[in-house]
């Protein structure tokens, strides 16, 4: 009889989704999850974890502008996590929450992460953006700790 091919999950061990920059350096494709569950980037584990989900990103730099659309995610960052978004376009945030289509109440949290920011000056152009939620999610609470926030054009937050 044949072996049943190793499973794959999405999660390490505490069920936690992982972002390593190794697995970026190593030009995997996204969403690829290696056998203990990590990501090459944010916003791949971000487009699998479902609300109650922790989003744990490994220290390095991830060249990606962030969004995080569902209430029930925390995203945490080692110590030397860092988001780089550089733009030649406008309104261009590095890291956005955007829950203005959430269809319910909920939490965001997310701690301990650097945001680098670079793109045209002009008013309102912010390295973290967060919009106003939907009257149905009017009862969520965007909670940000820890954040590192730098725009060399626009406005931190």
């Amino acid at each position: 009889a044949l072996a049943a091919p190793p499973r794959i999950s999405l999660t390490d061990r505490s069920g936690n989704y992982v972002v390593d920059i190794q697995k970026a350096a190593a030009g995997l494709e996204d969403p690829l999850a290696e056998p203990e569950g990590a990501f090459s980037t944010i916003s791949a584990a971000l487009a699998v974890a479902p609300a109650g989900s922790t989003v744990l990103v490994r220290a390095g730099t991830y060249t990606e502008r962030v969004f995080v659309t569902r209430p029930g995610i925390q995203l945490l960052a080692e110590p030397g996590a860092v988001v780089a978004w550089r733009s030649d376009k406008p309104y261009e945030a590095a890291l956005t929450v955007d829950l203005s289509e959430a269809a319910s109440g909920g939490s965001v949290t997310i701690s301990g992460l650097t945001v680098r920011h670079s793109s045209p000056p002009i008013a309102q152009n912010y390295a973290v953006y967060v919009p106003p939620p939907s009257r149905a999610a009017s009862a969520t609470k965007v909670e940000l700790r820890d954040l590192d926030v730098s725009s060399s054009s626009g406005d931190g937050a």
